[in-house]
């Protein structure tokens, strides 16, 4: 299967029982749930092809709520097939492959011997390439930008060799991993570079623990390169007989993380560039051969500005200039040509008249141009008007994406002035006023173009392209506090109102929207778990009915003029409330809201009946 193009829907090719086949040179990208997918299928050669912006459940800088789509998903039996050159970025996951039921419930089988090679896995909001249950073999990939690089489940026997890992939250994360080697692979800028564990709670309804020995047990990782990385090189817990060796480390945050009962780990012939390795003797487990330990000023020392956070979300406001963004993925990296004999004996052969699919240097690339709307990823094809941040209070920041060509305004509404700064421009609307808010710019392109409804749009024809919104601004003051078990929210509510009400603030902040989506990781000033919200907002609407909408996790109750209209005071996953109210003239809200730990949101949103 050859040439084909497959683009803007749901799913492009799905495989069933299809052995030694070719799927090369097509394009499935810009799909809602899975370019390729494979069941029972085996020997299979899946090269050349664009798999690009397979994607949803993500939506850059507005929700990361769990992506449940993929690039290319094998499952159930699919053994020895070769992925190989092609571009899979920006999916949910790049690569997920799953053993399959059948394996869960005997822990015989799996999805073994498959070749990842030569591939770009980044910018994946979950995985680059998720394997788990199985043996197989990443060579040579790019994984840039994803929250895990290689999420190796239960993956045993696994070669994990030459590959280019960056920007990730965590390089490669396996948990009940055994005999796995992980060599020769460049590790930059990293949160995590390599994590290794055992947890001692598995499903008791799964087969394969009670049919499997799933310690986490006996890893070679061996002539790997770290640099800037940002948080741990080595986060290792209670796993038995892993050999590190003649690895260069420089520019960390700390060498280590040793958790949990740790055994037979051995260091020798490394190169460390650091402060910290004097704190490394007696630790348990850990066995030191010959390495060299060097306070090298030129290699030693902080690493670059941490960019990815250990939620998987990106760092905001790096890099402001596009530009300067899609410069950072510029790394050294080469599909076709191995510097490595190791590496180079598992290419395959590029097939003749094979495309080269990559996103070339300077193109538009990163987890920022993960747009998605009701129609599912943007495809850059068409003009649209996309809100960014708001880089202060009435302002709202837009960016201006699509084809090339030129644009002017064509109405305004509710909008005191548009100025214009590059690709982005910043509405300044009106204060305090709820608003129906109306942009729209009219587009001349340089070439034809298609929109998002199949229409082609002759070059030099004018075609309008807007955004418009209910705007309600609500006057916030939010107080944020840390609480102790003492002040339990559900527990000992009388002890923690009293907290919220009379104690002293960790952060404040007032502000004209209450909108947070925070993953586990707060910014300054708050901590991970364990702290309460209290917001009193005020407000002016016109007569009306109005949808009242608010987002939690964990436990919320809100009073509208001393009305208590909602209470959900539970330990919860991101969940949206609605509420029916009359409105009509001032009015105030009060939110209690609280988080216990792990992910955290609060947001409310007004909206009039049938908008």
């Amino acid at each position: 299967m050859d040439h084909n193009t497959a683009v803007g829907g749901q799913n492009a090719l799905m495989l069933t029982e299809c052995n030694k086949g070719k799927v090369w040179n097509n394009d499935f990208s810009f799909l809602s749930s899975a370019g390729v997918l494979m069941y029972l299928s085996s020997d299979n050669k899946i090269m050349h092809n664009k798999i690009d912006w397979c994607v949803r459940g993500y939506s850059h800088g507005v929700y990361n709520r769990g992506q449940d789509s993929t690039g290319i998903l094998i499952y159930e039996q699919s053994h020895r097939n070769v992925f190989a050159y092609n571009s899979v970025t920006h999916g949910g996951d790049g690569f997920f492959l799953w053993a399959g039921q059948s394996t869960m419930d005997n822990g015989q089988g799996g999805c073994n011997d498959n070749l990842l090679y030569g591939n770009d896995f980044s910018h994946a909001p979950t995985n680059g390439i998720e394997a788990t249950f199985s043996r197989n073999a990443f060579v040579n990939n790019k994984i840039l930008e994803c929250w895990h690089g290689v999420w190796g489940g239960y993956s045993y026997e696994t070669t994990i060799l030459g590959n280019v890992f960056g920007m990730n939250g965590e390089a490669i994360a396996i948990e009940h991993g055994q005999d796995n080697t992980i060599s020769h692979n460049v590790f930059h800028r990293d949160t995590t570079a390599i994590k290794l564990w055992w947890n001692d709670r598995q499903d008791p309804n799964w087969g394969y623990p009670k049919n499997r020995d799933t310690r986490s047990r006996d890893y070679v990782i061996e002539g790997n390169r770290f640099s800037h990385i940002a948080d741990t090189v080595f986060a290792i817990d209670d796993t038995q007989g892993v050999k590190i060796l003649g690895n260069d480390v420089e520019r960390y945050k700390r060498a280590w993380n040793l958790t949990g009962k740790n055994e037979r780990i051995t260091l020798d012939g490394n190169r460390f560039y650091g402060t910290d390795f004097r704190t490394w003797t007696g630790l348990p487990g850990l066995t030191f051969g010959e390495n060299i330990l060097s306070t090298d000023g030129s290699r030693a020392g902080a690493p670059m500005t941490q960019v990815m956070l250990g939620s998987g979300n990106v760092v905001q406001g790096l890099d402001p200039d596009n530009a300067d963004y899609i410069k950072r993925f510029d790394v050294p990296w080469n599909p076709w040509k191995a510097s490595r004999a190791d590496v180079a004996k598992f290419a395959p052969a590029p097939m003749k008249g094979g495309m080269d699919p990559f996103i070339k240097p300077g193109e538009m690339r990163g987890r920022r141009f993960i747009l998605v709307d009701e129609w599912g990823p943007y495809d850059f094809k068409s003009p649209i008007l996309w809100p960014r941040t708001d880089p202060e209070p009435n302002v709202k920041r837009f960016e201006v994406l699509g084809p090339e060509g030129t644009w002017r305004v064509k109405e305004l509404r509710g909008v005191k002035e548009l100025r214009r700064n590059g690709s982005f421009v910043d509405a300044v609307m009106e204060p305090g006023k709820a608003t129906d808010v109306l942009i729209a710019l009219e587009f001349v392109g340089k070439k034809d173009f298609v929109d998002r409804f199949g229409n082609t749009v002759k070059a030099g024809k004018p075609s309008v392209f807007q955004w418009s919104q209910f705007r309600m601004p609500i006057d916030w003051d939010i107080k944020w506090f840390s609480y102790t078990e003492a002040r339990e929210p559900r527990a000992h509510y009388d002890e923690f109102k009293k907290l919220i009400t009379s104690g002293t603030p960790i952060k404040t902040l007032k502000t004209d929207k209450l909108d947070f989506d925070w993953g586990g990781e707060l910014g300054p000033g708050l901590p991970r778990d364990k702290f309460a919200t209290l917001a009193e907002g005020r407000f002016e609407a016109p007569a009306g009915e109005y949808d009242l909408e608010f987002t939690s996790d964990d436990g919320i109750r809100v009073w509208l003029d001393g009305k208590l209209i909602l209470e959900d005071w539970t330990w919860h996953a991101p969940k949206v409330d609605r509420v029916r109210a009359k409105l009509g003239g001032k009015h105030h809200f009060r939110v209690e809201h609280f988080e216990i730990d792990g992910y955290a949101a609060l947001k409310v949103k007004v909206t009039p009946r049938g908008r």
